[in-house]
């Protein structure tokens, strides 16, 4: 039986996790598609927490657990434009993104 992915909305705590999800996703799956540079300019270190703390004070911010670990985030602008989308490199293919989405368009809905 596969374990359910749960999408909720972030919350300050989350931000240290979601900080190394983005580096690693970056770093293995979007390496796929770019040059070495451009992964470095994308995403040169694990940026602190309260990088992302300050960042999400304009996005609403959506995060997947899956097992009690964040295997990805989405950040949405007040316009509805999705502005990060990121599945953690081992969890690619398993639904998340597909959790993601469907969540923040049930929300979109809501209006």
């Amino acid at each position: 039986m596969l374990n359910k992915i749960i999408v909720k909305r972030a919350k300050n705590c989350d931000a240290e996790a979601v900080s190394r999800l983005y580096f690693e996703t970056i770093r293995h799956v979007n390496a796929r598609g770019y040059s070495p540079r451009q992964i470095r300019a994308w995403a040169p270190r694990i940026y602190p927490a309260s990088f992302w703390r300050r960042r999400w004070r304009s996005y609403q911010v959506w995060i997947a657990f899956l097992e009690n670990r964040i295997v990805g985030f989405a950040e949405i602008e007040v316009s509805g434009h999705v502005d990060c989308f990121y599945v953690h490199h081992l969890h690619q293919g398993q639904g998340v993104g597909r959790a993601l989405i469907k969540r923040i368009v049930r929300e979109a809905r809501r209006g």
